[in-house]
């Protein structure tokens, strides 16, 4: 009896702060947050028979209020956390609706409810005499409800109508999550609020295997209608009793989802209204439920408040029409389908607690981008005495459109803008490829042609009854087969030119003419053989290949002087002269004779060392002639040489 006595002693005597944080709370806190921080992947529920004693302790020894307030704390925060996460998650959908950050959003939004779900299992049986000893007679509740509910408040119903229209816009975009996770995800959301299968009952129906669920919940809305009415019959009873200040429930939006095909144009003016919608009161109270009301001494003093309803993306803005009716206007000039053509806006009430709905806006495409080439033109070379109907090209434009009809692009041959000859040597196909049944160098001898091709819409453009439509220009040249030989001057095959032997270097001293029957020949110039001294060099003046209507090749050929010449040294230059064309080669015999001019002085030959001729002779002697001599260089010259 004594023991007894004094376990019981044990048992209710109260902890103090420091033993129910040392003892208690802090090793409780630990193990709930790894059961709460753990993935679906890595989570494994597991007894805690030393966990449950210390809330059995805890409880028993006066601390059963603080321990239930500091697990709906961690609680708490830990959905705090999870939200923040999933904010930004929605942040992303809302700047960039792809549909990689909605699936990303759902796939997370999915985990985390599972994740919570699985960890409130594992959290609740440790809490099981808490949960008798307290909650249920003083809460009227169970600790599974208050968890499940702080998780329905913090996440579910901020986030309810993100989830089901992202998830809505996915399934008709046929980029949704597999059955089974779209499945999960309403099974959750399910046992934390079943009302969502009233709302959402066409996606619930198709996606949710408990259909059995949903008929209880159906079946029993007359009830909770019943039940509703009741309890808001004794709320103002109470209200009007006790004289409380009360702000009535937030609005709702009349619709979840609002669609909307829009058949603006690209001119579309800014502030053109896409559609209404309205802002209803929650409450029975008929003022709007954004309009704070306060009862005081059993009279109501209306005091207006202050409601903001933004649009989340730049190229729309809400205006208030009257009372809760609001409108969503353009507020960019030219809605382009090809930039966006579908829209996920979400319409924030700034009101507490806020509320957020979704709009999904189609833009009809309307034929407002012509069909552009990547490049306006180009030249091309067909080979002549080719025979048969065949393919010489085929070109390509792009049309932004994003309307089948509107960027279907067809292509016909400008006969307006295009050579008359290129009428009927050359078609082009509606898919934009060119033919030609022309043999050219026999039936016609035309070596250019120049042709446009129109690329166009078959439909009307937006803003004209005319076609939408850009035109290319193909210019073709014909290459014929390089089988005629280069001719020097008709078929000379000796010249024999006289120059002066004081010609300075750049003088041009022949010109010669070259043609070839080939008329896109490629000529190159040189002295084959004869050129000492690298004297003289042949080279390319002129020729026609600018001219695109030549029925042969015609070039000029340069004889040019870069050497000095010397008449002394050599007279004369048996010159070699060639042209080839890459495969024949022609030659011509060029004899160029210098002319000798009067370039150098005459010169004593005296000896080294010396500035003068000495000579001895006797006198009264007789001297026929002196023994040295006056030499001269220039040996075509007479020199008259006197002695005094």
């Amino acid at each position: 009896m004594t023991e007894s006595y004094g376990f019981l002693q044990f048992l209710f005597n109260k902890y103090s702060e420091t033993e129910y944080l040392s003892e208690a709370w802090i090793p409780i806190n630990e193990i709930l947050k790894q059961f709460l921080q753990n993935s679906i992947e890595n989570f494994k529920p597991t007894s805690y028979q030393a966990i449950y004693c210390k809330v059995y302790k805890s409880t028993c020894k006066g601390y059963k209020e603080r321990l239930f307030n500091d697990l709906k704390n961690l609680i708490t925060e830990h959905c705090l956390n999870l939200k923040i996460q999933i904010d930004e998650s929605i942040k992303k959908v809302i700047d960039d609706c792809s549909n990689t950050h909605m699936n990303i959003f759902i796939h997370q939004f999915t985990d985390f409810l599972h994740q919570y779900h699985r960890a409130i299992q594992a959290i609740v049986p440790l809490f099981h005499y808490l949960d008798v000893a307290y909650v249920r007679p003083k809460m009227r509740s169970t600790i599974e409800h208050e968890l499940l509910f702080l998780y329905k408040t913090v996440i579910i119903e901020y986030h309810i109508n993100h989830v089901f229209a992202v998830l809505q816009q996915l399934i008709n975009a046929s980029d949704s999550s597999s059955m089974e996770r779209i499945n999960l995800l309403l099974h959750l959301i399910n046992d934390i609020t079943p009302e969502s299968a009233i709302k959402k009952r066409d996606l619930f129906k198709r996606y949710y295997n408990g259909e059995d669920v949903l008929h209880e919940i159906m079946s029993n809305e007359e009830h909770m209608i019943t039940s509703t009415s009741i309890i808001l019959c004794i709320m103002f009873l109470f209200l009007f009793s006790f004289e409380y200040n009360v702000n009535f429930a937030g609005p709702f939006f009349d619709q979840t989802v609002y669609t909307v095909l829009s058949n603006f144009s690209v001119s579309t003016p800014n502030n053109t209204q896409v559609f209404n919608f309205i802002v209803k009161p929650q409450t029975i109270d008929t003022r709007p439920s954004f309009i704070p009301i306060t009862i005081s001494n059993r009279a109501r003093d209306m005091t207006l408040g202050n409601i903001s309803v933004t649009s989340s993306h730049p190229s729309f803005t809400v205006v208030n029409l009257a009372n809760d009716s609001y409108a969503l206007l353009t507020n960019t000039f030219g809605l382009h389908a090809e930039i966006q053509n579908v829209y996920l806006l979400y319409i924030r009430v700034l009101v507490n607690p806020p509320l957020i709905g979704s709009i999904i806006i189609r833009l009809k495409d309307e034929n407002d981008q012509i069909p552009t080439f990547d490049i306006r033109s180009i030249v091309l070379s067909v080979i002549e005495r080719e025979y048969g109907n065949r393919i010489i090209a085929q070109i390509q434009a792009f049309d932004r459109d994003i309307d089948y009809q509107n960027s279907y692009v067809q292509y016909r041959l400008n006969e307006r803008l295009s050579d008359n000859e290129a009428l009927g040597n050359f078609h082009v196909e509606q898919d934009g490829t060119i033919w030609t049944n022309t043999i050219f160098g026999e039936q016609t001898n035309k070596t250019f042609y120049r042709l446009f091709i129109t690329a166009y819409n078959d439909v009307p453009a937006w803003n004209s009854p005319t076609q939408n439509s850009q035109d290319f220009q193909l210019d073709i040249q014909v290459i014929s087969i390089n089988d005629k030989r280069p001719v020097f001057n008709n078929g000379l095959t000796l010249i024999s030119i006289l120059i002066n032997e004081t010609s300075i270097n750049g003088t041009n001293i022949l010109n010669i003419t070259i043609v070839d029957l080939d008329i896109n020949t490629n000529l190159n110039l040189g002295i084959l053989k004869g050129n000492l001294r690298n004297t003289f060099i042949f080279t390319l003046l002129s020729d026609n290949s600018y001219n695109l209507t030549r029925t042969q090749y015609e070039a000029i050929g340069q004889l040019i002087v870069i050497g000095p010449l010397d008449y002394e040294l050599i007279s004369d230059y048996k010159l070699v002269l060639f042209a080839f064309d890459t495969k024949n080669i022609a030659t011509i015999n060029v004899t160029v004779k210098l002319q000798p001019q009067n370039t150098k002085a005459p010169y004593f030959d005296i000896m080294p060392g010396s500035t003068s001729y000495q000579y001895q002779v006797f006198e009264e002697t007789p001297c026929p002639i002196l023994d040295e001599s006056c030499v001269s260089y220039s040996t075509r010259m007479l020199e008259n040489f006197s002695i005094e």
